[in-house]
């Protein structure tokens, strides 16, 4: 008996040892959250900002850390350790933020050494937004445990969708989503405190609109700061106390020794805000005064473009049982977190792990460690947006063959037209379509003076890297991939209209994610789909609609069916509470059956077949596995 209880206390100490080993991971991102927008950027005035102030001297921080221009973009980057165009995510909207199936994330592979995974906020990883069932949601790409806002942005509409089930209607008013996100991680640790876990919290916050409560913008107002800048501080000041409470949780729990606590920004800052907090403001961006003061480091250019100030964020790790605090000038990127966290847990990557742009930091993180110099590339996302021709880019591409508004053009998106930098030691190239420049960041982190003329065989030698590395990912077979959603895959799939893979007639996006002009014959979209069970689907419509008594003449062909209808308010559906939640800005309608008689990669046609009045915009068509129209 002595001796098997013996054994039995080898191999519960052998456990214990080797979760000692693996420190708990609690990874927090932010949303526009500029590099200066926390308070040790400012010697006097600046947002108010203790905790990130106080996790800053506690840590190790990366001065020149480079997230990807845009939001879903760094998101992709940071759960995969590849540069985003790999992983099939090349924009915010418009059927461009579709993680392949087939990428391994982070969370996959710390699940795989033993981590409990969370994930509780901005998810942005799929277009499916709203199907609480997608496969692309994070439930179903590695986290044991999930919560994804149904809100991409706004802090105010606490409604998401909790391990599959939506939740949080009957909460409004009472919490936003950010203090929601809180209760959600800092109960996963509580659960966890015993095992290694891996949390991820990426805050919807600072994101547009800047949803600041009077209570937070008094303080600044009574300072003499305008109503625009004490509306985003004071945002970024809730912010700040939302942060706080997830580290002090880690601290409270006896957690902080071995927990490893990341906190970065996903892109850099825009001077801009939206919806009704406008009304309160009197317009809706700061001038270049209020501008001045929010970025005392004069960063050039904001999210959206490979500028210092579209990709340099804020970055700290704290690791109180390994790294000392210290701040590091060295460049990093945001694709090395993933390798860096491998790298600490001591996990192996997974026999289907795709190759890994980033490398670990772990070497930076000793006393007089360094990193390589090496090549870090940023690109600029290519976006369906019509008011850009061609989208995202600040010069004029005359091509009119180009449809921006359809998914199928990778072998359109050639490398001259694109907005890339490189960064290279202390030099970084530029380039905006047929303009490279070049700076030297030793000096001029600024970047205002062009060396380029000065400099030409180094202004060479990168383009030519630049070049090489920009075809090479543009030819990657995950890169700008064609929208087919999966149907079948789960019971209900959304097909939204902004990832079309043509439009027919004067149909043409609006925004990021209706189209409009359904007024005529023959104006319409064709939408691509990859059936996985074949069979009878309910099919029904949303869209933005206009007068009661107008209607909409429509042909839908798909698989073996044709349905021809008149829409009109006799086929509206009615929804519960929480649906339309979902479908606030739209009405739903019944369109009928549609049987899909094999499997694979189709397309669905909808057109116009006379004159239209009822359809304003048009936003999804939704497919329902296996129940009948009502």
């Amino acid at each position: 008996m002595k001796i098997v209880r013996s054994i039995l206390l080898g191999i519960l100490a052998a456990v214990c040892a080797q979760a000692a080993q693996q420190p708990n991971i609690v990874l927090i991102m932010s949303d526009d959250h500029g590099y200066d927008d926390v308070g040790i950027r400012h010697e006097t005035g600046g947002p108010s900002t203790p905790n990130l102030d106080r996790l800053a001297s506690q840590s190790v921080e990366f001065r020149q850390f480079y997230a990807q221009p845009l939001c879903a973009p760094s998101r992709a980057s940071l759960l995969t350790g590849r540069e985003f165009l790999r992983t099939g995510v090349w924009g915010v909207h418009c059927g461009r933020t579709e993680l392949n199936l087939d990428e391994v994330t982070l969370a996959d592979t710390l699940k795989a050494s033993g981590y409990k995974t969370g994930m509780f906020g901005k998810w942005h990883l799929a277009s499916q937004y709203y199907a609480e069932d997608s496969p692309r949601a994070p439930w179903n790409r590695g986290f044991d445990e999930a919560f994804f806002l149904a809100s991409l942005y706004d802090d105010e509409e606490p409604y998401g969708v909790l391990n599959g089930t939506f939740q949080g209607l009957e909460k409004a008013g009472e919490r936003n989503s950010s203090e929601w996100i809180c209760d959600l991680s800092i109960d996963f640790m509580k659960r966890h405190r015993n095992d290694p876990f891996f949390l991820y919290v990426p805050f919807s916050a600072i994101h547009a609109p800047w949803n600041a409560r009077d209570e937070y913008v008094q303080p600044y107002l009574d300072r003499g700061v305008s109503r625009p800048l004490a509306t985003l501080w004071a945002y970024i000041t809730m912010l700040d106390e939302y942060t706080g409470r997830v580290i002090d949780a880690v601290d409270e729990l006896g957690l902080r020794e071995n927990t490893i606590i990341i906190f970065l920004s996903d892109n850099g800052a825009i001077p801009k805000t939206y919806g009704n907090i406008v009304k309160k403001m009197g317009r809706t961006r700061l001038n270049a005064e209020e501008d001045r003061l929010r970025n005392p480091s004069g960063l050039r250019g904001e999210k959206s473009t490979v500028w210092e100030g579209g990709t340099r964020v804020p970055a700290f790790f704290r690791y109180p049982e390994n790294w000392a605090p210290r701040v590091i000038n060295t460049p990093a990127s945001i694709c090395d977190i993933y390798p860096t966290l491998l790298d600490a847990a001591d996990a192996k990557t997974l026999p289907t792990q795709k190759p890994l742009d980033g490398i670990s930091l772990l070497p930076a993180f000793a006393e007089s460690g360094e990193l390589p110099v090496r090549d870090i590339l940023r690109a600029v996302p290519v976006q369906p947006w019509p008011w850009m021709k061609p989208q995202n880019f600040p010069w004029k591409m005359k091509n009119p063959e180009v449809k921006w508004e359809c998914s199928d053009i990778k072998d359109r998106i050639i490398y001259e037209n694109q907005a890339l930098s490189l960064r290279r030691g202390d030099f970084k190239l530029v380039k905006r379509g047929p303009k490279v420049m070049l700076f030297n960041m030793a000096d001029d982190a600024r970047e205002k003076n062009d060396i380029a003329k000065q400099e030409p065989e180094r202004v060479k030698s990168m383009e030519k890297a630049m070049r090489k590395t920009w075809n090479e990912i543009h030819d990657d077979p995950g890169s700008f991939p064609t929208r087919y959603p999966l149907v079948g895959f789960d019971k209900t799939v959304n097909l939204y209209v902004n990832g079309s893979l043509d439009v027919l007639g004067n149909t043409r996006g609006q925004g990021d994610h209706v189209r409009i002009n359904f007024n005529e014959k023959g104006d319409g979209v064709i939408l691509g789909l990859d059936v996985q069970s074949p069979g009878v689907y309910r099919a029904t419509l949303t869209a933005g609609t206009k007068a009661d008594g107008s209607t909409s003449p429509i042909r839908i062909t798909a698989g073996s069916s044709e349905l021809e209808l008149t829409l009109s308010r006799t086929r509206k559906i009615d929804h519960t509470q929480d649906q339309l939640v979902y479908l606030k800005h739209y009405d739903e309608f019944e369109l009928g059956e549609l049987t899909f008689p094999r499997s694979g990669k189709q397309t669905l046609r909808l057109e116009i077949t006379g004159s239209s009045t009822l359809i304003k915009s048009l936003h999804a068509i939704r497919l329902t596995r296996g129940e009948k129209t009502k």
